[in-house]
């Protein structure tokens, strides 16, 4: 038989055995055949020369002999060692041109022109005929350019004389031999080339057939598998599965389905699966099979959804499921139904033990002013309780989640403690994280907190996360400051009590206003929890916001016939809105696009900022029509609805618009789309809340254990359900032994009845004060002073029992006490020393008018009788400072009324027909101002006895003290007689009363103004700290509503 053809297949082995043949070649036959043509090349050199040329000396051929040699050796070398590892060069191929000259080289030694061997320069052509058509040509060539290079060195270097006819003649016989070889080797290519296609072409056929064949066993392989595991899913799926034709009746049943209803596979197949399984609602009313979902989808082909459902037992009991029914075709035609459902007794448990939860977390954290952080040191990303940034007065996008942001809220002077706490904690230098520091308020003020903090670290001790509490102790450390400062500065000056007094009682005032405030947004978020009722059927089927926006705004669009709708969201930056789901024909390429809510031709960002539905037919008569989305998609109206959550801030909006009709929207539109957008809003947030019950709990657990007060829980019974740490260290008890016993045992016998009382009146809804002080009897007997704060815990609308926080006060207490018995020192001594300079300064005056009895001259007597009356204005306010009980400040109506008689005494003037009218009502001075004001009330009266009434005229005396803006008092002494020269100057007058009034009203940094157009006016005007700080105060209460 003759021999088959074997065509091998694979590439790779191909490419294989190609390398060695070609290594074979280059590298073993090429060099062997090169150094035995050399070595006969030679020896005919040797007799050419001999013979032909009779040259019978040889002197070149040993020569000739060492240079081939070496070359042979030398390339043979070469691509032994190189020839696999030089790939950007072919090395065989060089040598093969390096021959080309080695041969130039042996014609020159045998002759030159007269040697015969030139028939060398078509061997290298020759052996090349089985190669490429270009590679022949190229050495045909070569051949004959390096011949001619020989005959020009022969000429113009040796000058030899050369018949140009008969090298040209061998010229012409080299170069046609190679040309005629080259175009031999150009048919023999060809041959090879057609040959080489066809192989690879049937190669390749062969190859696909294999592939095809390889493919159609898998296929069958993995239906075969699909098959089986189909049949495996069904039986071991937790949710329940069955098959109906389209009477009803079961066709197939799983397994899930028989456990949860209690009938086995053989009772359901065949049975009309609605009379066993749905044949009555919650309240036992019949459930008509016309009104089920599943007879819906059988004759309509749709498939329903339904969120909470009911399923009866065997045993006539029942349990909650959500279910879907979905139609089976074939073809177009509705053959059948398939139902999954799932038991969700379990997720409504869970429901109910979430919103419990929640409460307690959140009037726990409310009660103590604790906020929660949880800082990721990997990646800088750190979550920010919204009640610690509203501690700051910041809302909870004002305030980005990253560690830097935080950390530039931290008082500058305290941000390099705060850090290097952190790392000494995070370095394992310290068993917790703990320091006091302050922040900086939204306000501008400085807060106080207490951080508190715990890493986690993996298995080698590095960590990875920080969590922790900040609780807001600015109260207690505002006190602390308070108290230490007041010891202190009333030392040094009295009065400046009074001051701190105020400031602490503005505060503590401001504080409530906060606490209030904080009180009606929680009962406004309550009810408007309450309200919310329920999630669109859509929304069931994912508790991933992602993938709800889509099928949503899908959903919407469909049931309401829109061409066109899109969901907005806004960013966390607060600032721009992203559209994160879209449908209609061209919407799809604008999902992700984001834009500035300053941007005023977005009517995307109106409905974001207004916060309120609102539609625009004829959109391109308003500035909403230029927007770019708006043009790309051609709308003619605009439908648009915000989303708001439960906090009532609005997270994003609807849009939807029509291309044909630019009349589309209606009032209609508004009222529908409002309630959608509602359900929308309820489902995106409620899946969002379901992704943080995990890390709510776990807060829960670090807030409860991170506060250094007791945290608590009482039934209605006042029995103790829940305490933390700080609770066993304050009461004694371990939790164990607190848990079931009652909060009233540990009360104090003289507290026990208000606390009882407050306990009963709160439990049965009445309102009471959060705040009571009492005393705890410890385990081991002792007393502790207490600050106790509680609140009600409400579930579904009932009162269920109490949750309390208590502080030990016992420092506080003591402070207190020292503080009160050092003050009321300080204020008997204050009392005496006004007491003493008070009958000083009466004695001046006694002395006097002792003095002035022996005064026969009139001007000397007037003098003394006017510092007689200084002196009186002086001792009566220190009289007056010592009979009240507040030593720093006096009234000043009451003085200015005892100061005008006892000048009006000291005139003789009391009873002519001169009138005195003081009008100064509710003004209180401090000792700085009334005596400045008392000496000038004395000059000008005095002044106007003297000088006004001449003659005995008749006349009155009009004294007023007013207030224009708190800060700022106003004194006015006028008479009505004869009046003082036009344009006088206070300042460059004789008399010394009037520069008395002139100096000290410069004192108190006022200013003076004199009228005499009827009579003599004074009217000086001066700002007082003491009335600034009431304008502060009324301000403050302004405010925060008082």
């Amino acid at each position: 038989d003759p021999p088959q053809l074997v065509i091998d297949l694979d590439p790779n082995e191909i490419e294989r055995k190609k390398a060695q043949r070609l290594y074979r070649l280059n590298v073993v036959q090429i060099p062997t055949l090169r150094i035995l043509g050399f070595c006969l090349l030679t020896f005919c050199i040797f007799f050419h020369n001999l013979f032909i040329l009779n040259l019978s000396s040889q002197p070149s051929i040993f020569a000739i002999a060492s240079i081939v040699t070496s070359y042979s050796l030398l390339s043979w070398l070469i691509l032994y060692l190189f020839f696999e590892n030089i790939k950007k060069i072919d090395i065989s191929f060089t040598f093969l041109v390096g021959d080309v000259f080695i041969w130039t080289l042996m014609i020159y030694y045998s002759g030159g022109e007269k040697s015969l061997l030139f028939w060398l320069m078509v061997l290298r052509v020759a052996d090349q005929i089985n190669t490429s058509f270009k590679r022949v040509l190229f050495f045909g060539h070569l051949s004959v350019v390096c011949y001619l290079g020989m005959l020009v060195y022969l000429l113009y270097v040796e000058h030899r004389p050369l018949s140009i006819r008969h090298e040209l003649t061998k010229i012409l016989v080299i170069y046609g031999s190679n040309l005629y070889i080259a175009i031999t080797a150009r048919t023999s290519e060809q041959y090879r080339n057609h040959t080489a296609s066809a192989i690879r072409v049937a190669r390749d056929l062969i190859l696909q057939l294999n592939e095809k064949s390889r493919q159609l066993e898998e296929s069958k392989a993995t239906v075969e598998q699909l098959s089986r595991q189909n049949e495996l899913i069904l039986h071991s799926a937790g949710e329940g599965i069955f098959g109906l034709d389209l009477h009803g009746r079961a066709t197939f049943v799983n397994p899930a389905v028989a456990h949860m209803t209690g009938y086995t596979i053989e009772e359901l197949l065949g049975q009309r699966m609605h009379a066993l399984l749905f044949h009555s609602k919650a309240d036992d009313t019949p459930h008509a099979w016309e009104d089920c979902p599943v007879f819906a989808t059988l004759t309509t082909g749709a498939v329903h959804q339904y969120g909470e459902g009911l399923l009866w037992r065997k045993n006539g009991t029942n349990f909650p499921v959500e279910y879907v029914s979905t139609p089976i075709r074939e073809g177009e035609i509705i053959v059948g139904a398939v139902v999954t459902f799932n038991d969700i007794t379990e997720r409504k448990r869970a429901e109910q033990a979430l919103r419990l939860t929640r409460e307690r977390y959140t009037l726990a954290v409310n009660a103590g002013k604790v906020g929660v952080w949880d800082w990721d040191i990997e990646s800088g990303h750190i979550y920010l309780d919204p009640l610690l940034k509203a501690l700051l007065g910041f809302e909870e996008s004002e305030i980005p989640n990253k560690i830097e942001a935080w950390a530039s809220h931290v008082h500058p002077d305290d941000r390099e403690g705060v850090m290097m706490g952190a790392r000494d904690h995070l370095d394992g230098k310290t068993p917790h994280y703990e320091i006091e520091h302050r922040m900086v308020h939204k306000q501008g003020s400085i807060r106080w907190f207490l951080a508190r903090g715990t890493a986690l670290r993996d298995p080698h001790g590095k960590p990875y996360r920080l969590l922790g509490t900040d609780s807001d102790i600015t109260e207690r450390k505002e006190v602390e400051v308070a108290l230490q400062r007041a010891k202190e500065e009333l030392e040094l000056k009295v009065e400046e009590r009074t001051i701190e007094l105020k400031r602490v009682n503005e505060q503590l005032l401001a504080d409530i206003v906060m606490r209030r405030r904080a009180e009606v947004a929680l009962a406004v978020e309550a009810r408007f929890l309450r309200a919310q009722t329920e999630v669109a059927k859509v929304a069931l089927s994912s508790l991933r916001p992602e993938e709800l926006a889509q099928p949503l705004i899908e959903t919407i669009g469909r049931a309401q016939g829109y061409a066109y709708g899109a969901l907005w969201r806004v960013g966390e930056d607060g600032h721009t809105v992203t559209m994160v789901a879209a449908f209609g024909e061209g919407a799809a390429p604008c999902v992700g696009m984001s834009h500035d809510l300053n941007e005023p031709s977005s009517y995307t960002a109106l409905i974001i900022h207004t916060g309120q539905p609102a539609f625009r037919n004829r959109i391109w008569e308003s500035p909403y029509g230029c927007h770019d989305i708006t043009r790309t998609l051609n709308a003619q109206a605009l439908l648009g609805l915000p989303l708001i959550n439960r906090t009532g801030r609005v997270v994003g909006a609807m849009t939807f618009a029509d291309m044909a009709d630019a009349d589309r929207f209606t009032a209609r539109d508004l009222t529908q789309g409002t309630v959608l957008a509602n359900q929308v809003a309820q489902a995106i947030e409620n899946s969002e809340l379901f992704s943080q019950v995990n890390r709510l709990q776990e807060q829960y657990r670090v807030v409860t254990e991170a506060l250094n007060d007791a945290v608590f829980t009482l039934d209605a019974e006042a029995r103790f359900t829940f305490g933390n740490a700080a609770g066993e260290r304050l009461t004694g008890y371990r939790l164990d032994e607190l848990l079931g016993r009652s909060f009233m045992d540990l009360v104090a016998p003289e507290n026990l009845p208000e606390l009882t009382d407050r306990f009963r009146r709160a439990i049965a809804g009445e309102a009471i004060p959060p705040h009571v002080w009492a005393e705890m009897i410890r385990k081991d007997g002792g007393r502790v002073p207490i600050e106790l704060s509680m609140a009600n815990l409400v579930l579904d609308g009932r009162i269920i029992g109490r949750v309390g926080v208590a502080r030990d006060i016992t420092d506080r207490q003591h402070a207190e006490e020292q503080i009160r018995a050092s003050l009321q020192e300080k204020e008997v001594l204050l009392k005496e020393i006004h007491h003493r300079v008070k009958n000083n300064l009466q004695i001046i005056s006694s002395l006097l008018n002792l003095q002035s009895k022996y005064i026969n001259d009139p001007p000397a007597l007037q003098m003394f009788i006017d510092s007689q009356n200084r002196v009186k204005s002086m001792a009566l306010i220190h009289e007056i400072l010592f009979r009240s009980r507040d030593i720093t400040k006096i009234d000043f109506a009451e003085y200015i009324k005892t100061i005008s008689v006892q000048i009006f005494r000291s005139y003789g003037a009391y009873s002519k027909k001169i009138g005195l009218e003081v009008q100064v009502k509710d003004i209180m001075l401090d000792v700085d101002a009334a005596i400045p004001c008392g000496l000038i009330v004395t000059e000008l009266v005095s002044n106007s006895l003297k000088h006004a009434f001449v003659d005995g005229r008749e006349g009155s005396i009009n004294i007023k003290l007013f207030t224009n803006n708190f800060s700022t008092l106003t004194l006015i002494v006028k008479d009505n007689g004869i009046g003082l020269p036009h344009h006088i100057d206070l300042q460059h007058v004789d008399s010394l009363g009037l520069k008395l009034v002139g100096a000290l009203v410069n004192q108190l940094g006022g200013k003076v103004e004199v009228d005499s157009t009827f009579g003599t006016t004074f009217m000086i005007t001066f700002v007082h700290d003491k009335h600034k700080e009431r304008k502060d105060e009324y301000d403050s209460r302004s405010d925060h509503g008082c």
